[in-house]
């Protein structure tokens, strides 16, 4: 699926999709242009990948600025995404070369998704504890847009999308009282719906859609 292609987060197995996290950043990549399986992740400033089952490590990014904080693949187009530390979003081929960064100048992007079906990157940008909003972008950084669902006095820690029906959802904490939350936004929807409310910190959030379910770290 469009969704399992992309998401990760740390020790988490994605809901029939082929990325999925060990530990920092993990995805997993296979297709009929590339049969051998493979999976990505982050080490340190590095991205890596190997077998499936561990076997032939090896680098494909080594950087010393712009330390990758999130990643995703895009195996039809052999291309994967990645977030840096200093808030930049990236695309490069999977063996790691033509790397070009797509989204600059956000304050902290803190965590994104993609639509495959439609060319589309969406991503959320937090500023300190004052504001946060979510964007979208084709993917290679044109058109980019500020989307329903901006929230005030929000740290947005992660976004996910429902790609059959174009909701998104996300976790945040709250400076106005309401403390850590998740919450969503359809396309028809002017205001968002809070889901679960005073919940500990939400990390990192990931749908299975196809049995209606919300995986979410604290």
């Amino acid at each position: 699926s469009a969704k399992g292609e992309q998401q990760m987060w740390h020790s988490r197995t994605q809901i029939g999709g082929i990325a999925f996290l060990i530990w920092s950043c993990l995805a997993a990549a296979s297709s009929a242009q590339t049969p051998v399986q493979k999976m990505y992740w982050i080490e340190g400033s590095q991205i890596k990948r190997a077998g499936i089952n561990g076997e032939n490590p090896e680098t494909i990014i080594e950087q010393t600025l712009y330390t990758p904080t999130d990643i995703a693949v895009d195996t039809a187009a052999g291309k994967m995404y990645w977030i840096s530390a200093y808030n930049e979003l990236f695309s490069s081929n999977l063996d790691g070369s033509n790397t070009v960064a797509i989204i600059e100048g956000s304050h902290q992007i803190t965590g994104f998704a993609l639509d495959l079906s439609q060319g589309r990157i969406y991503w959320a940008d937090s500023y300190s504890s004052i504001s946060s909003s979510i964007h979208r972008a084709f993917l290679n950084g044109t058109g980019e847009e500020t989307i329903a669902g901006t929230t005030e006095s929000d740290f947005i820690t992660d976004i996910a999308l429902d790609t059959a029906t174009g909701t998104l959802y996300w976790g945040a904490r709250n400076s106005q009282g309401n403390g850590y939350h998740i919450s969503k936004i359809s396309p028809s929807e002017t205001t968002a719906t809070v889901l679960l409310a005073n919940i500990q910190a939400p990390g990192k959030i990931s749908l299975d859609a196809n049995q209606n379910k919300l995986y979410f770290s604290t």
